[in-house]
């Protein structure tokens, strides 16, 4: 489940760093078998530095408020 997590908050991330035209050109090519890396490494996407991306990503993460439980409380 960690990883379903951090998986989700990376594709949120980069859709908000280089769009959804980016996202769908990245979805495209993992249907055709590309690696993700090569994807987002490239200059007009993050860049080359995959520890500045992750470092990046970390930090804004981190800025992110955990949503709201739906359900009420109960009172003990």
């Amino acid at each position: 489940m960690l990883f379903d997590g951090q998986a989700s908050t990376l594709f949120a991330y980069l859709v908000e760093k280089v769009g959804i035209g980016k996202m769908k050109e990245l979805v495209s090519m993992a249907v055709e078998g590309k690696e993700s890396r090569e994807f987002i490494t490239r200059d007009d996407v993050l860049g080359k530095d995959f520890s500045k991306i992750e470092e990046n990503w970390s930090a804004w993460v981190k800025t992110l408020k955990a949503p709201q439980s739906q359900f009420p409380r109960q009172g003990n």
